[in-house]
């Protein structure tokens, strides 16, 4: 059980960050084959469901990321790591099944087009969700 609660912790944060890291080009000889061949395809309510989950694990990140460098011994790591995987879960679950999660950014990893399509999701929810200056 710690096992896979430290494998998901790790999948739960990287699958993720992958998705706003540019893909490096392969070399102009090397032959790729076509994203959509490869990934599953993804509707778009399912993306925007994953976006909304996206932006949860990402906060969290962030917050447990504070937590993990200002642990003191490896006990109080592995705590945190758990309690990061517990919430994690907790706040995908709110969006759609962590299953689900893990396929839609396994697809989104693969497919530059399906990536692109998210980040203009992302974007779109941000600022949606900012708030209006403030007037005097």
């Amino acid at each position: 059980m710690r096992k896979y609660a430290l494998s998901f912790l790790s999948l739960a944060l990287a699958a993720p960050l992958a998705l706003a890291a540019p893909k490096p080009q392969p070399p102009a000889r090397m032959q790729m084959p076509a994203p959509a061949a490869s990934a599953p395809s993804v509707d778009t309510a399912t993306l925007h469901k994953f976006a909304g989950a996206y932006e949860d694990v990402m906060q969290l990140r962030t917050k447990y990321i504070v937590k993990l460098k200002a642990a003191k011994s490896k006990d109080q790591k592995t705590a945190i790591k758990k309690q990061a995987t517990q919430q994690m879960k907790q706040d995908i679950s709110k969006h759609m099944s962590v299953q689900s999660y893990m396929k839609v950014a396994k697809a989104v990893n693969a497919n530059p087009k399906l990536r692109q399509e998210l980040i203009k999701i992302i974007r779109s929810d941000s600022k949606k969700h900012s708030s209006p200056p403030l007037r005097h």
